[in-house]
């Protein structure tokens, strides 16, 4: 049989992000977070029992939103649920994508230690001015601290960038490329900006210089490929070809 890859959506955030047309809510605060894990799961069960799926989990990507705004326990309390009510296989990859603003070396150090080994880090970009207009709150000089902190716990890691955003130069977004080999990063989601309804750039849908994205895309695809990246998917790179189960 196949087996079972798990995606489990945190839709609480910060604040809103102006491109993003994900399902997130900013007033979380008075949410009961077990509450919402425990009928995650209930969900969940009805869905394999009516399937009569017996297959086994393999892998589980907890995405949103932003997860790693739950508190320690209660993403060891959505863990152990997992692993108590379905079959997951030994080995299972486990990844945890987070926001550079809630992560310190003490969180860090905890996620390994509770089953946690793999984290997806929201870059987006290394420049400061391009952090800035899309009002990411942390500068170059964090998301270096954050890697480096990353990298005393974690081998399988992945950071996420985006380019083709608003005032973003060539330089800019190819700069990002660079920093992405100088840095060794393991894995690599580059993104295409999407401009969708309901967000905040969706006003920059008629400025958008298609020119300048097709150049930022095949010339930055050609200086990882020099540097040993191999894409597996449109917007996935991996070094030495061993990719990721999720992005």
């Amino acid at each position: 049989m196949i087996p079972i890859s798990l995606y489990i959506h945190i839709p609480f955030c910060f604040n809103k992000c102006p491109y993003c047309a994900f399902l997130s809510f900013t007033d979380y605060k008075n949410i009961n977070i077990k509450k919402y894990i425990l009928n995650m799961i209930k969900d969940l069960k009805e869905d394999f029992f009516f399937k009569n799926d017996k297959r086994y989990i393999y892998s589980i990507y907890i995405g949103g939103g932003t997860p790693n705004i739950l508190s320690l326990n209660n993403i060891y309390f959505l863990l152990e649920n997992i692993f108590l009510n379905f079959l997951c296989k030994k080995n299972i990859e486990i990844t945890l994508e987070v926001n550079i603003l809630n992560l310190n070396i003490n969180n860090i150090f905890w996620y390994s230690k509770i089953g946690i080994n793999r984290l997806s880090i929201g870059v987006q970009s290394f420049d400061n001015h391009v952090l800035k207009n899309i009002e990411r709150n942390y500068t170059y000089s964090d998301i270096l601290n954050i890697i480096y902190n990353v990298k005393c716990y974690f081998n399988n890691f992945n950071i996420d960038l985006i380019y083709g955003l608003p005032n973003q130069s060539v330089n800019s977004a190819i700069k990002d490329i660079k920093n992405v080999i100088e840095l060794n990063i393991p894995h690599l989601s580059w993104y295409e900006l999407i401009i969708q309804k309901n967000t905040k750039y969706y006003n920059f849908l008629n400025k958008i210089n298609y020119s300048k994205i097709e150049e930022i895309f095949f010339l930055g695809k050609k200086i990882l490929k020099k540097h040993g990246y191999f894409q597996y998917e449109i917007s996935s790179y991996v070094k030495k070809k061993k990719k990721g189960l999720f992005s």
